[in-house]
């Protein structure tokens, strides 16, 4: 910045045929993408409104898992042990057993198809659901589908999606598998905490990015003065190559020969030749050789005597 007035993040994402002119007060942030073949000018400033918009997305997620997070550790139950208690309501069956609970939601891992309600349950005000997938692949060099299904829990209906392992149960243990959605709402607090540390992030660099965009440039008189300089020097060089294409055309014109003109009394002869004789013998070049006007002009007066 010190030496070109210019702010480039290591981390900003800059195309190739990337150029800067006149670079004083360009600010380029952490965020900033930049495609090939740009160019930019002076008083830039590229990533400060992305921050400011991810600020925002930050905090809007940071009031959803806020009140997630209340209303989560509102209706949270332990035993005597001060384990966490799973009273998962689920639909299709009617059982406490973690056992049975568990074989319920491996079984609908396995075999959930679309066609069937993506809602299956509730737990702690939050519901359950469940929803497909599918992938491309490759066997025996045709191209197929896999469908799988993943697990969530979401509070409202615009909020916060809460997974487990990515939404994939344990299929080999029906008891873990059981408790699969309340590990799930469980990360609640750890993510509140995750969003805090974003926004306090978020809230240092937005400062610092227009700290750098409103600093001056320490040698923007030493610039100006370069560019007065430069101006002056084109200046120069336009006022040469005008003289000079000048002096060219002046040494054109004084080299071209200069018209030979006869006598008074030659040229009215010539003139009254050029009257009388209705296609007089002139030369292609146009010169009237001035040795044959003497005997020429005893003929022109005798011509005209007789035709008076």
């Amino acid at each position: 910045h010190s030496k070109t007035g210019i702010d480039i993040h290591p981390a900003a994402t800059i195309g190739e045929s990337f150029s800067i002119d006149h670079g004083t007060g360009i600010v380029i942030g952490e965020t900033t993408i930049i495609g090939n073949r740009v160019k930019l000018f002076q008083g830039v400033t590229l990533g400060a409104l992305s921050v400011q918009k991810e600020k925002a997305s930050v905090e809007t997620l940071l009031v959803k898992v806020s009140g997630d997070e209340s209303s989560y550790k509102s209706r949270l139950q332990y035993d005597k042990e001060g384990a966490k208690i799973n009273p998962i309501q689920l639909s299709g069956i009617n059982s406490a057993d973690p056992e049975a609970i568990g074989k319920h939601i491996i079984n609908l891992y396995k075999h959930w198809s679309p066609k069937d309600d993506p809602k299956i349950g509730n737990l702690y005000g939050f519901n359950l659901y469940i929803q497909q997938h599918q992938e491309p692949v490759t066997i025996d060099s045709k191209l197929q589908y896999h469908k799988y299904n993943t697990f969530y829990a979401q509070r409202d209906l615009d909020g916060i999606k809460y997974t487990s392992n990515q939404g994939h149960p344990n299929v080999d243990n029906p008891k873990l598998a059981a408790r699969h959605f309340l590990n799930a709402i469980d990360k609640v607090s750890s993510l509140k905490e995750k969003y805090e540390k974003e926004l306090a992030e978020l809230n240092r660099e937005i400062p610092m990015t227009a700290q750098i965009a409103s600093k001056p440039f320490e040698k923007e008189k030493e610039l100006a003065g370069m560019k007065e300089e430069l101006s002056s020097l084109e200046r120069e060089i336009a006022i040469g190559i005008q003289e000079k294409q000048m002096k060219q055309s002046q040494a054109e014109i004084d080299m071209q020969p200069a018209p030979i003109e006869a006598p008074d009394e030659e040229r009215s002869s010539i003139l009254s030749i050029i009257k009388l004789d209705s296609k007089p013998k002139i030369s292609k070049d146009r010169e009237l050789s001035l040795v044959a006007i003497p005997q020429m002009e005893p003929r022109i007066r005798r011509t005209k005597g007789l035709r008076m």
